[in-house]
């Protein structure tokens, strides 16, 4: 399929927009500052974060675990697509990344969205991700009117026309101009190893064959210690000798 240029629809000037990673309860939640307003265009491209706000290098997932819900912070028009969950193969040169779609991708629909703000489209998923796993959009935006990403001159972002399952791509930052994704993830722990997130998919955080409650074990009861009978017969003697005497 033919992909229109993204850089026509993505413009050099922009809000600036800071990452910022943060937690809940024992959840981590991971990606771009979500309270920031889109302003660009992704148009018909994955694309994902290389280089952080302030130049460091997104090193992706903090933790492995489970990853129970993906948002992406959009506005104008409406479209759909997918995220994507990528692992870095090699980075050969600095303006080269190699990516693996691991695969499920995670459908996503956005509605339209006049105001500036805009909005934020969260999907409620299920599926493992590892310590260094990016997020990636890729959005069927053939006119380029979904803004999904934002500009910031000290970040970067990298982009292929197509990243298909399980096939090492090649990801450029060239002409990518500083414009990286609004997207975010959250990622639960997974004590059980059983591909439920503990704090929202799994009720049973210790057994891994149960996602409901914990089943209740019966209480343990105390054996009562049996009094032997010699020993109440000679007291009822004893007792009964002591009237006679009286």
């Amino acid at each position: 399929m033919f992909r229109s240029g993204i850089w026509g629809a993505l413009p050099l000037a922009a809000a600036l927009l800071a990452l910022a990673p943060g937690s809940a309860a024992a959840a981590t939640v991971f990606g771009a500052d979500m309270t920031q307003s889109p302003a660009l265009h992704t148009s018909l491209y994955s694309i994902t974060t290389v280089i952080d706000p302030g130049g460091a290098e997104n090193t992706g997932a903090p933790v492995s675990g489970i990853l129970t819900s993906v948002r992406l912070k959009t506005n104008e028009d409406a479209g759909d697509g997918v995220i994507q969950v990528l692992t870095q193969v090699s980075h050969p040169d600095p303006a080269t990344y190699s990516f693996l779609n691991e695969g499920p991708e995670i459908p996503i629909a956005v509605t339209a969205d006049a105001t500036s703000g805009g909005h934020i489209t969260e999907v409620l998923t299920r599926r493992p991700i590892a310590l260094g796993q990016k997020l990636a959009v890729d959005l069927n935006d053939p006119l380029g009117t979904v803004r999904d990403a934002y500009n910031d001159p000290t970040a970067e972002c990298a982009f292929t026309a197509s990243n298909p399952l399980g096939m090492p791509t090649n990801y450029s930052t060239s002409l990518c101009n500083h414009n990286p994704p609004l997207i975010s993830g959250t990622i639960e722990p997974d004590f059980d190893h059983d591909g439920f997130g503990d704090d929202t998919q799994d009720q049973c955080t210790t057994n891994g064959a149960q996602q409901g409650p914990c089943p209740v074990l019966p209480p343990l009861h105390k054996k009562k210690c049996k009094k032997k009978k010699h020993h109440n017969a000679l007291a009822a003697a004893a007792k009964k000798c002591k009237k006679k005497h009286h």
